[in-house]
């Protein structure tokens, strides 16, 4: 039979283990991190959708507004595919992402890969056909060159279908790389165990192994000569030699000495791995900080994204007005210049049509000084988002101007919004660090202390005292629980995650007021009845 040391069995077995252990850990760990990227990209490329039928439902809107829905329908789409292919390729950054736009006729007004005039390439692609029978949904389709992943929606007002074709390679590209990381991360760290395990399995045979050298002198009665090892096993020999051991004095000395050696290297050798284990902790907590920075830094941008929908979203109406005003004038124009020449222009058409063109040029005239009022304000506030200049400002106009800014999310709900206090407090201060500050509390009190359907009221109110700046901000939402009232402001802490929420929005608004602005801020609440932000600040920094 087959005899096998204690030190093999021993490294075979944690060895097992470990690549057991491992292995279930990645099974895991891959299986949950792919059904978190599916339900993240489900998510985002939904969203994509919903924005794309949210500007075509403004511009069909502003279709039936002008009471000619049929006479412009045709002009109406040739225009919303024009500003979709300027959004798609100006903003896609992917060329095999491939956003598509099937008309009620069932062809491609848009795509990267097929055009309409080539119906007959493309109307027997399973992909075609399965699009235009589902209408609505996404569905994940096997290919030998390249899979992918169709997700789209139907705009029922002129049965269009709207979507995205995406492949599995971009949309997994995170699931991918986190494989590839978690496996060479796995693999070094196996390795790094397994040198670990032989060198302590080694470390600590070796005084077994040297033990039984010297029982065996001891029990021959002569410690200067060299005896060879007899025996199969080493733990047989051991039991043998502590036998005659326990009738030598010597014996019993010489073992003494030698736990006193094996001790003192323990004791050495635990302590350098102390020592190591506490700079990876060093290495760690340095690493976290750096994380937490860069999360904060997307958090930031991600804030610059949502300002950025909204110049979108408020302009679109002016300028659409604007456009549908002065296209009925240009008409009004040709009729009349028609019945000039005719002679045949009577003197109330005449003055129907200037009456007519008095209305529209003023129609014109507002909304293209609101377009430019609104701008204006969106260009202050998004230079401020990116900028760390103090400069002098009043700081309700302000204020305002940011709640503007992020009025494409606040439209959507049935919160009412009101600034009072002072209006004459000047500030020569950050202006980006109190946009930041007002509007991550606001989406906060949207994603978190109302529902979707809820109504409700905030309440900003801003006065100076006593050299200080106070700003009480106050929702009458859900509220916060007791046992949450402490946390709120810790990093990653959040109790929406499953809705994506980072946990990093008051985090932000906690470092902003205490390392930006030398304030304080505090919160007070109770579950079902609102919650009260105060913020001090000194006027002067």
């Amino acid at each position: 039979m087959l005899k096998i040391s204690i030190k093999t069995q021993l490294l075979s077995s944690i060895l097992i283990v470990l690549l057991l252990s491992m292995g279930v850990l990645f099974y895991f760990s891959y299986n949950n991190f792919k059904e978190k990227v599916n339900n993240s990209q489900a998510h985002v490329y939904n969203q994509k959708i919903d924005n794309i039928l949210f500007l075509i439902e403004q511009k069909y809107n502003i279709l039936k507004k002008t009471g000619m829905e049929v006479a412009f329908k045709e002009s109406f789409q040739e225009g919303t595919i024009k500003v979709l292919k300027e959004i798609f390729y100006k903003n896609e950054l992917d060329s095999s992402l491939l956003p598509f736009v099937i008309s009620d006729e069932k062809e491609y007004l848009l795509h990267g890969k097929y055009k309409q005039k080539n119906k007959k390439i493309y109307e027997k692609e399973k992909n075609y056909l399965i699009t235009l029978e589902l209408k609505e949904g996404d569905i994940t389709l096997l290919h030998k060159d390249k899979d992918i992943w169709i997700v789209f929606k139907h705009f029922k007002q002129w049965d269009w279908i709207i979507g995205f074709e995406v492949p599995t390679s971009l949309k997994y590209k995170e699931l991918y790389a986190y494989r590839n990381e978690f496996l060479i991360t796995l693999l070094i760290i196996l390795v790094l165990i397994s040198l670990s395990i032989i060198i302590i399995v080694r470390y600590i045979l070796k005084p077994i192994d040297s033990l039984s050298k010297v029982s065996k002198e001891i029990a021959s009665g002569n410690l200067d000569t060299p005896i060879a090892i007899y025996g199969s096993m080493e733990l047989s020999i051991l039991a043998k030699n502590f036998i005659i051991m326990r009738d030598k004095i010597k014996a019993s000395i010489k073992e003494l000495e030698n736990h006193n050696i094996i001790l003192e290297d323990k004791v050495k050798y635990r302590t350098t791995e102390l020592e190591k284990s506490y700079k990876e902790l060093e290495q760690i907590l340095k690493n976290l900080n750096i994380t937490q920075e860069k999360l904060i830094e997307s958090e930031k941008m991600a804030s610059l994204g949502g300002l950025v929908a909204g110049v979108a979203h408020e302009i679109n109406t002016p300028i659409g007005i604007g456009i549908t005003a002065i296209t009925h004038f240009l008409e009004m124009n040709k009729n009349i210049i028609k019945l000039y020449d005719k002679n045949e222009m009577s003197q109330e058409e005449f003055e129907d049509f200037l009456k007519t063109s008095k209305e529209l040029a003023q129609m014109i005239f507002v909304n293209l000084n609101k377009t430019a009022t609104l701008i204006k304000s969106f260009k202050q506030v998004s230079v401020d988002q990116i900028s760390e200049d103090k400069r002098c400002f009043n700081l309700k106009e302000y204020i305002n101007d940011t709640l503007l800014s992020i009025s494409n999310i606040t439209k959507k709900t049935q919160i009412d919004i009101k600034v009072e206090g002072n209006n004459d407090i000047m500030l020569n201060s950050y202006p980006g660090a109190f946009s930041q500050v007002i509007s991550n509390l606001v989406i906060n009190s949207i994603r978190h202390a109302y529902g979707i359907k809820d109504k409700g009221c905030i309440l900003i109110n801003i006065e100076s005292r006593d050299k200080n700046l106070i700003i009480k901000y106050k929702d009458d939402g859900k509220g916060i629980k007791k046992e949450h009232l402490s946390k709120i402001f810790n990093p990653f802490f959040t109790t929406n995650r499953e809705s994506g929420g980072t946990g990093l929005g008051l985090n932000i608004i906690y470092n902003i007021i205490n390392n930006n602005l030398k304030g304080k801020i505090t919160c007070v609440s109770e579950e079902g009845k609102g919650v009260l932000f105060k913020i001090v600040i000194p006027l002067s920094l």
